[in-house]
């Protein structure tokens, strides 16, 4: 994931007020959301299809092991989500100290 700066100036009175957003880059956070979401209704409709399995006394395990499959790969999706948090951290606290460094360059001019 990379991380992003949305900045916003508001002029009040004599003064400019700057307000940063750091955050991951909307694209690739919309797409990582859609797929959670792809994921869960898969997810609901082999626990549909499992029960209707049961209940018209077939074979089970078909929905049972389709369900585990999307259950690892939603794991995988968080524990990935979990690993782009850190590096993108890492990433917004740069992005912050190099827009300090320019706030402070513009202050001492």
């Amino acid at each position: 994931m990379v991380a992003t700066i949305h900045l916003e100036l508001q002029e009040n009175d004599m003064t400019t007020e700057i307000r940063g957003l750091y955050r991951p880059n909307p694209t690739v956070w919309t797409m990582f959301m859609f797929l959670n979401f792809v994921i869960a209704i898969l997810f609901l409709s082999t626990i549909i299809w499992g029960y209707a399995m049961i209940t018209t006394h077939r074979n089970v395990n078909p929905a049972i092991v389709s369900a585990l499959v999307l259950i690892l790969i939603w794991l995988s999706f968080y524990f990935a989500g979990r690993f782009g948090k850190k590096k993108t951290n890492k990433q917004m606290h740069q992005l912050k100290a190099f827009f300090n460094s320019i706030i402070e360059s513009i202050e001492k001019t």
